[in-house]
């Protein structure tokens, strides 16, 4: 059976393949950075952010139930009463307006528990200002009648909805975080073999580059002889079968012409 033979390739062809590789697996290294950061760390991070705000969003809920749950109508202090709710209302619609509710992003359960929540917490919150309303015109009565009349169910809905929520965002930031891991690990063996590939092509084309230099020198020093009328320097080595071998020969058969006559 026949062989069949590849034409070899040259020098210069070496070096331009060993720097188109090493191009090619440098912008496979800089894309798979990108899209690591843009399609798992980037995630990952804004999912841990949504479960912090709201955990934060809960326990600004909490708070302001716990000192409407623990005030003294009677002789209660109404300023520092006043000043935890609106301060909890504050911190409260800030947290609310960052959980997320895309469908793309969160799941159906997820959603439904947010907008339940919102909806919940717009109806407290009408109710907070009415009973803030009652306290700063001293009209404990009132605002206590506020309180057990509509705030206490509402705020204990409330917690109930948050609670599910923040739960249901654990359990999906779970799963999440599984399945982009383990896109991130493939990722990491990817961003791995384009390192390798830097090096090995790296290597090459330095070992390439270094030869045809040395050829060139030798080249240059042994012309500068030839130009001082010295014939007998050693020929360079003709060994090679790329275009270093075919300028050593063609070098040594000049010197060898030149050297005929004499």
């Amino acid at each position: 059976m026949a062989h069949i033979k590849f034409p070899r390739m040259t020098l210069l062809g070496r070096i331009a393949l060993f720097l188109a590789a090493f191009g090619a697996a440098m912008a496979l290294q800089i894309g798979v950075g990108y899209y690591q950061t843009r399609y798992v760390l980037e995630p990952l991070e804004k999912r841990s952010e949504s479960i912090q705000t709201i955990s934060r969003f809960l326990n600004d809920v909490e708070a302001c139930i716990t000192a409407l749950e623990n005030h003294r109508w009677d002789y209660g202090d109404t300023a520092a009463l006043i000043e935890t709710i609106q301060n909890s209302r504050q911190r409260a619609a800030a947290h609310l307006e960052h959980i997320e509710t895309d469908l793309r992003v969160v799941s159906e359960e997820q959603y439904l528990l947010a907008s339940a929540a919102q909806t919940t917490y717009r109806t407290l919150d009408s109710t907070l200002s009415e009973i803030v309303a009652q306290l700063e015109a001293n009209h404990s009565a009132q605002a206590s009648e506020l309180y057990y009349g509509s705030a206490e169910r509402c705020g204990n809905y409330l917690r109930q909805y948050t609670q599910q929520l923040l739960e249901r965002a654990c359990f999906d930031n779970q799963d999440a975080h599984i399945r982009l891991t383990q896109l991130n690990e493939g990722l990491q063996r990817l961003e791995t073999a384009a390192v390798l590939i830097c090096l090995v092509t790296g290597t090459m084309l330095v070992g390439s580059l270094v030869r045809l230099l040395r050829s060139v020198a030798a080249l240059a020093q042994a012309s500068q002889a030839i130009s001082l009328g010295e014939f007998n320097t050693p020929d360079l080595d003709e060994s090679s079968r790329d275009e270093t071998g075919h300028m050593a020969r063609a070098f040594n058969e000049m010197k060898r012409s030149m050297k005929a006559p004499q």
